[in-house]
């Protein structure tokens, strides 16, 4: 009928483009929009007005390297060309500061959680109202239950409501809470590192109540029964006692935390520009000519830098170090073992520091001179001893061939199809079609041994 309808590419004017569905002649259903600022759009179209779920991304580029670009995109809910509903915004900085959280034509709305350039998580409900950073005990508005059919009358009336909390308690809007997206990534979360080392008992619950000892003084019986109820004898002087030791220990491992936090951070800012170094020289290794942009480090990446470093030789295979890595739920990783996640620098210096706890702190025997706190001393000495010397020197051919990420990608869908994560029998007997069939691995080799039914 003398009007764009079905799939189709439009090039504008201005240069700008897109390609997608169209209905009535203007854009409706799935597309690609890719305006003559270089910013972009791909997702759902409504009306000829952004509309559904897509991603927004500013001052986007055509990648073609094996690299992963930090970005500032908007990924989540539109409404009328509008940001609208859940959705995450990035910033294209250093350390990859977000927001995740609810939107409200096109302004920051209700529950919401900051994680900023350290990785330090800032949330509350709300979080904002309308753009505007509120206090944490405003009552939300619950934009999640919020339907598409909500009339005017209803938005006005929320409006209306809100507005007189400004009015009444004007201290709200100079109280300006303290966000973390501006903290430079070397101030990271130590909290885990701490007490593990100062109080391990604070990282796992303790449902019952004992002695320093173990046991029970009663009946010299380290499984009786006694341990599960609290001592009772001479209540006023025990709980005297109870309460200044507690008060005296508090102290002690409260001025061993901040001793052990400072010199931490120290350590950190100390070898930050050397570590900024080699954590922008690994996020473009599988890439000829990396794009000039800030660039994140992918796992496979970080793989490359312990097997540089011979950390798989000292103890510990690399799944165990994703494993511990992953266990500290500060780092936000969300897959332990997936070779394409991203890395953020911050998720890097925590796991310099955790793979020098298991190769240095925990063991109390070594004795750290050239550097204060002992996990300052243990960070120190990993990265003196065994990061800094081979950094660079890479081992074997991954990061010279196949740099290409299509096939790698491709493989690694492979491998998960075949049943996440596989070993290397389900692998050969997939990849090869080989059904009943055994194999043995002898000095880098693999030897076959196919049944008769084949």
């Amino acid at each position: 009928m003398n009007e764009m309808n079905g799939i189709g590419l439009r090039i504008y004017p201005s240069g700008a483009r897109y390609v997608g569905q169209w209905k009535n002649g203007v854009r409706d259903g799935v597309g690609t929009m890719v305006w003559s600022n270089r910013n972009l759009y791909r997702g759902e179209w409504k009306c000829g007005a952004m509309n559904g779920y897509g991603e927004y991304v500013w001052n986007g580029f055509f990648n073609k390297t094996f690299t992963w670009p930090q970005e500032a995109s908007y990924i989540g809910h539109w409404r009328h060309g509008m940001r609208h509903g859940k959705g995450e915004i990035k910033l294209n900085s250093v350390g990859g500061a977000k927001y995740s959280g609810y939107w409200k034509d096109n302004k920051k709305h209700g529950y919401g959680i900051i994680i900023g350039s350290n990785g330090e998580k800032f949330e509350f409900d709300p979080l904002f109202l309308n753009d505007i950073l509120y206090a944490p005990n405003v009552v939300a508005d619950n934009l999640e239950n919020e339907i598409e059919t909500k009339n005017e009358k209803e938005c006005v009336r929320t409006v209306k409501e809100i507005k007189p909390l400004f009015i009444e308690k004007p201290d709200q809007l100079t109280e300006t809470l303290a966000t973390p997206i501006l903290k430079p990534e070397q101030f990271l979360d130590l909290f885990y590192y701490i007490a593990r080392l100062l109080d391990p008992k604070s990282l796992e619950p303790s449902l019952v109540l004992s002695t320093s000892s173990g046991k029970c003084y009663s009946c010299e019986n380290e499984s009786c029964s006694c341990l599960t109820h609290s001592v009772s004898i001479d209540a006023t002087t025990s709980e005297e006692n109870d309460i200044s030791q507690t008060n005296a220990s508090k102290e002690m491992i409260d001025s061993n935390w901040r001793y052990e936090e400072r010199w931490t951070y120290s350590c950190l800012m100390f070898h930050m520009f050397r570590l900024r170094q080699i954590y922008n020289d690994y996020a473009k290794l599988f890439a000829k000519s990396a794009p000039k942009c800030n660039l994140a480090m992918s796992k496979l990446c970080l793989w490359q830098l312990w097997r540089d470093c011979g950390i798989h030789e000292k103890g510990f295979s690399l799944v165990e170090i994703d494993s511990y890595i992953a266990k500290n739920e500060i780092t936000g990783i969300k897959d332990p073992h997936h070779p394409f996640e991203k890395i953020e620098i911050w998720q890097f210096l925590h796991a310099l520091l955790e793979t020098s706890w298991h190769l240095y702190t925990k063991h109390n025997d070594i004795e750290i001179e050239e550097m204060n706190g002992k996990l300052a001393g243990g960070l120190h000495r990993f990265l003196k001893n065994d990061v800094y010397p081979h950094a660079g020197n890479h081992i074997g051919s991954l990061c010279y061939e196949n740099q290409d990420l299509l096939p790698i990608y491709c493989v690694f869908e492979l491998y998960q199809q075949i049943g996440y994560p596989p070993s290397a029998r389900d692998l050969l007997r997939a990849t090869c079609n080989l059904k009943d069939s055994s194999f043995v691995f002898f000095n880098g080799m693999i030897i076959f041994s196919i049944a008769s039914s084949l």
